[in-house]
Formats: C-alpha cells, sequence, structure tokens
C-alpha cells in the first residue's frame, strides 16, 4: 500500500461523519433559540451521559462499583451549596 492510496482513500470523509458534525452545530446552535425547557432539558441528557459513561468506564475495567452514584449526588450537592450559599458563579462551583 503506498502513500498514495491512503491519502485517496482519506480524501473524502464518510456520510456518516457528516452526520455527526451536523448534530453538533444543531447543539451548539440550539440555546439560543430554543427556550429554558429545551435547555433543561439537554442539561440532564448530558449530566446522565456523563454518569453513564462513567459507569462504562468502570464496568469496562471489571469492577463493580456500588459508591458510584453516591459519589456523583456527593459532587452535585456540594457544587449547589457553593453556588447558593458562598455566591459563586457555575464554572467556579462546578470545578469545586
Amino acid at each position: 500500500m503506498t502513500v498514495l492510496s491512503l491519502e485517496a482513500g482519506m480524501a473524502r470523509p464518510a456520510p456518516v461523519q457528516w452526520l455527526l458534525w451536523l448534530a453538533l452545530a444543531a447543539a451548539a446552535v440550539t440555546p439560543w433559540f430554543a427556550g429554558p425547557f429545551v435547555q433543561h432539558l439537554a442539561v440532564l441528557t448530558c449530566l446522565n451521559v456523563l454518569i453513564v459513561n462513567g459507569l462504562a468506564l468502570i464496568a469496562r475495567c471489571g469492577q463493580l462499583s456500588l459508591g458510584h452514584a453516591a459519589f456523583v449526588a456527593v459532587g452535585a450537592y456540594g457544587s449547589v451549596l457553593a453556588a447558593r450559599h458562598l455566591g459563586w458563579s457555575f464554572l467556579p462551583a462546578t470545578l469545586a
């Protein structure tokens, strides 16, 4: 296999890749056009995807996680307390 044949195969992206880029662009533009309910659903969906990916990573390593949901809950509770009582904005409260 030559370099020329490899470059020729990589010249055109697959249709699935175009769909992924289109979905990413639509997701990036949605907050400007959607109402608060749609934004709330998007945030909940992203949080659930994040939690499930963490569980999938632990399961792929062959471990059983009994406290994963508790750690997620403690982190969420701590960030809400920091935002509400300390007056922190969203990003510092989430990173703390």
